[in-house]
């Protein structure tokens, strides 16, 4: 089972990376030419309004992570019946959450938006605008995450891999068109990420009604299971509310005390964080199915080596990137984006080191989750988050700088990897002082011994070369170290036995190329 499920998982992983590679590309590519054409303030003005409209769906991050959490519990044991009825009840859940949504994002969202945010007075008829659209599209994204779950549930990632590629496409496609619309770029943008959300969804409808007997939608409600969902979603929603709290009540407490082009400056730092993020999240993505599956189906021994196994891979493959990023931070930044931000570069090195603070607890949360007994985990945990915004608005208050933002969500971040960990022992049985030895300490030390390596090596022998130079050389020089210190000598075995098999397949094509 584990040989097999681990073929799987890495053969999940390979699609996930590859539409992550393409996707980022693209998508920070995007980023600059939006930027461009908008403009500093445009791009700032629609990121806040956007993400106002963002901040609404701490209850899709809940009801999202409860779908897949009890569709995969279902699949686990083989329960076709429960399956069905899951999704079902997760459409009629998502409608209702969608309408919701909708009725409150027009009417007290519409006023906030209005009369609190920082918008220059010339604009606020265009950012009203751009809101309605975001709404919009936001509704769109809530009710597709039935079809989301249900494609990653059945680990059909070479879909979702392929969907997603197109929706970078299209949203790159989209934009490029602006520069040659009669009309306003900052409403064309908002119109056309609307488009591009509701031609992304009739494919996933599409494909999920055709390959999946239990996506065709009928009437169906099922009261226990109604109940047992949300009453898992809503300690998961006490959990997103935090993580909207610390992301987009901050973005909006710079746009009050700095004004937008801080939110120009956070969302290009955001959108680097995203890209790198996506590293851990496709690794992350690929390992809950399976997580869940081998919980529900009694095997706790495979569910705790993907716990421990999933915290030092995520730490590894992220910082594997943002250590370089984090030491040539302006000259990546120059290169990418034709006028840089003032605040930027350091949002960036800051939202980086929170990020690979966090990257070890996906793995815990997703035990959590699949666990089912959230309430005191749920309630600790985001307890310490959502002290975040009030010192953040604390620390504006009293003068403190905008980067003062970003220690306090690093330290929080710190404070909350630590009470994940004793909160979960409560509801599921690991070693603590296991994880510590085998995961927190390898990560910290070894991170911290390479960081300050790769900064030596920087300043006394790579300064010389050409950036693209030094950046290979510092991932390949990183890579062999966590290789050599950072795995277990049956993981450097599997690596080099799939490297081997990927490096002998080019052979052989290089060899039936010049043989034709």
């Amino acid at each position: 089972m584990s040989f097999k499920n681990t073929s799987r998982l890495v053969k999940n992983v390979g699609f996930l990376y590859t539409r992550m590679l393409i996707t980022m590309g693209v998508s920070l590519y995007t980023s600059r030419v939006v930027l461009d054409v908008l403009g500093v303030e445009d791009f700032g003005i629609y990121h806040v309004v956007a993400g106002f409209v963002a901040m609404l769906g701490f209850l899709l991050s809940a009801l999202s992570s409860s779908t897949m959490r009890f569709l995969s519990h279902a699949l686990g044991q083989n329960d076709l019946a429960k399956v069905n009825s899951t999704f079902l009840m997760s459409i009629n859940i998502h409608g209702l959450i969608a309408l919701l949504i909708l009725v409150v994002a027009e009417t007290v969202g519409l006023q906030f938006v209005a009369n609190e945010l920082t918008i220059p007075a010339d604009r606020l008829d265009e950012a009203l605008f751009v809101f309605h659209f975001a709404v919009l599209s936001f509704v769109i994204t809530i009710l597709m995450v039935p079809y989301n779950a249900l494609i990653i549930a059945h680990e059909r990632m070479r879909v979702y891999a392929w969907v997603s590629i197109l929706d970078a496409a299209l949203k790159l496609a989209a934009v490029l068109t602006l520069s040659h619309l009669a009309f306003d770029a900052l409403e064309s943008y908002g119109v056309l990420m609307f488009v591009v959300a509701a031609i992304v969804a009739s494919i996933y409808i599409s494909y999920c009604r055709r390959q999946f007997s239990e996506a065709v939608f009928r009437f169906h409600w099922n009261p226990a299971l109604f109940r047992e969902l949300f009453s898992h979603s809503g300690w998961t929603m006490w959990g997103s509310l935090s993580g909207v709290a610390s992301s987009q009540g901050v973005n909006i407490l710079l746009n009050i005390f700095f004004g937008p082009a801080l939110n120009a400056a956070r969302t290009i730092a955001t959108q680097v964080g995203n890209a790198l993020s996506s590293f851990v999240m496709n690794l992350q993505q690929a390992i809950n199915p399976q997580l869940m599956k081998s919980y529900s189906a009694g095997d706790l021994q495979y569910t705790t080596s993907l716990m421990f196994n999933g915290s030092r891979y995520n730490f590894f493959l992220i910082t594997l990137l943002a250590f370089p990023v984090l030491l040539y931070t302006d000259a990546i930044l120059e290169i990418w984006l034709v006028s840089v931000p003032a605040y930027a570069t350091l949002f960036v090195q800051l939202l980086l080191v929170n990020i690979i603070i966090d990257s070890t607890c996906k793995p815990l949360m997703a035990v959590s989750q699949a666990t089912g007994k959230i309430k005191l985990y749920q309630f600790t945990v985001a307890g310490v988050q959502l002290f975040n915004l009030p010192l953040v608005y604390v620390a504006f208050k009293s003068g403190y700088p905008p980067e003062s933002a970003f220690w306090i969500l690093i330290a929080l971040s710190f404070v909350a990897l630590w009470v994940r960990m004793f909160m979960l022992r409560r509801i599921y049985d690991y070693s603590i002082k296991q994880y510590i030895t085998s995961v927190l300490l390898p990560c910290a030390l070894l991170g911290s011994i390479s960081v300050l390596a790769l900064w030596l090596l920087r300043q006394h022998v790579l300064s010389e070369l050409y950036l693209l130079l030094q950046l290979m050389i510092m991932v390949v020089l990183y890579g062999f170290v966590v290789i050599a210190f950072g795995i277990t000598r049956a993981e450097r075995q599997f690596v080099v036995e799939k490297t081997t098999r990927v490096l002998d397949r080019i052979s052989f094509l290089k060899k039936f190329k010049i043989g034709k």
